[in-house]
């Protein structure tokens, strides 16, 4: 199995996500690399079968602006038979615009014909030690073993 973490970061905590995340499913067995939107390739995922999406969310529930060509060409998108998850950060200061761009983005992954490994998970701003049980607890149901 191939994945990839496709991310935005301003502060570093989606960095930080995408490469805990690029550590547990390596240990799961899982060929996973990191795509940096800000200057990376939004078609890297086209030949991954399990895609994680990482947004941060912006001024009042925006995506960010590095994410906004490859959240646009996911209507072009058939990615049936491929896995992904949305996994974003945000501040709850922010109420009902807490991670508002993780929504907006699982919407969207919907439309590729991807199946949704989980729910979009939303991360107050920095992933600490409940997160990462959380997360592990996921890939562990979810993911095959190997």
């Amino acid at each position: 199995m191939k994945a990839i973490v496709m991310y935005a970061s301003i502060t570093g905590n989606n960095e930080e996500i995408a490469e805990f995340v690029q550590e547990e499913l390596n240990n799961r067995g899982v060929e996973t690399e990191i795509e940096d939107l800000f200057d990376g390739d939004e078609d890297a995922a086209d030949d991954k079968d399990l895609i994680i999406v990482s947004p941060y969310t912006y001024d009042k529930g925006s995506i960010p602006s590095e994410m906004i060509d490859f959240f646009e060409s996911l209507n072009d998108k058939d990615w049936t038979g491929k896995q992904y998850v949305v996994i974003g950060s945000g501040d709850r200061f922010y109420g009902k615009d807490f991670g508002a761009a993780t929504d907006r983005f699982d919407e969207q992954m919907k439309k590729t014909g991807a199946t949704e490994l989980s729910g979009p998970f939303k991360i107050h701003t920095r992933i600490d030690d409940n997160d990462k049980a959380a997360l592990r607890t996921l890939f562990d149901a979810r993911l095959p073993k190997g």
